[in-house]
């Protein structure tokens, strides 16, 4: 049985002249770790795993509004994490977000 407290959700990567863009707005609404003005870490993995983990004196903040919080990734840090080993950028990533930590990978290739 899935835990109801993780939720896994399958997101399009956008596209900026500052480089890719995942923004996750409406999986964030309810959770406790993950308002408004909360503070968190990231971190990227060798494997393209991108990495929030919430912390109180973190160096980003979630933005947004109290009613819809927002956290917006968005550089040339998120084209590589999310580029397969052919330097082609992925279109698409998997998006699991608990209480403890939101982790954000490529999605599987439909190759």
């Amino acid at each position: 049985m899935l835990n109801p407290n993780i939720q896994i959700k399958d997101y399009k990567i956008g596209s900026t002249r500052a480089g890719s863009r995942i923004w996750l707005d409406t999986i964030l609404k309810g959770r406790h770790n993950w308002q408004f003005g909360c503070r968190y870490d990231r971190t990227i993995d060798n494997n393209g795993t991108i990495t929030l983990t919430p912390n109180a004196n973190g160096k980003y903040r979630v933005s947004g509004r109290s009613d819809r919080p927002v956290i917006d990734l968005c550089g040339k840090y998120v084209t590589a994490a999310m580029s397969d080993l052919h330097d082609r950028p992925a279109n698409r990533c998997t998006v699991v977000v608990a209480s403890h930590a939101i982790v954000i990978s490529p999605a599987p290739t439909q190759d």
